[in-house]
């Protein structure tokens, strides 16, 4: 089964290059009203799912697309998914 990932970590990292200085974890969820440990979560992909409420939030706050924050990668197999996917082929 392939894979939805996050590219909430590469905004913020681009948006600090744009700035020219470091934007934190803590400024981003205090400014999109996110509670910080849920970002991280986010960023690092280590979340079974993002609501609504928090997507809006963050494409508000980066000025994005849900398109812009979140990919739909088919090459990239979730864990315990790849030994039922390469046993069918």
């Amino acid at each position: 089964m392939a894979r939805i990932v996050t590219k909430a970590r590469q905004l913020r990292l681009n948006l600090g290059a744009q700035r020219g200085m470091a934007v934190t974890l803590q400024e981003v969820a205090d400014a999109a009203n996110i509670e910080r440990a849920a970002l991280n979560r986010i960023e690092l992909g280590k979340t079974r799912g993002i609501d609504f409420e928090t997507l809006e939030k963050l494409c508000a706050y980066y000025g994005v697309g849900v398109g812009d924050i979140l990919e739909y990668d088919p090459s990239i197999l979730t864990p315990g998914h790849a030994a039922s996917s390469l046993a069918a082929a």
